[in-house]
């Protein structure tokens, strides 16, 4: 029925939106890892939120700038 394929959709992006809530909250740890100057934690949490949403292009550009503040350059361009 038509009422069924609504809140099927309507639980979809519930789910979809928890998924991107939790890599974003990563991401933000990543931030705060990254101010305190743990590199290594920041990679980590940037790496998390890409296995949860490798669609988001600003996940990678912070592990990037991680990776370039360790000196680590060739890292920084992958």
């Amino acid at each position: 029925s038509i009422f069924f394929f609504e809140f099927r959709k309507y639980i979809l992006s519930s789910s979809e939106c928890v998924v991107k809530m939790s890599a974003d909250a990563l991401k933000n740890e990543g931030n705060e890892l990254l101010k305190k100057n743990d590199l290594e934690g920041a990679i980590g949490k940037y790496t998390e939120a890409i296995a949860i949403n490798p669609s988001n292009k600003v996940f990678f550009s912070n592990r990037s700038a991680a990776y370039a503040k360790k000196s680590d350059y060739q890292k920084a361009h992958e």
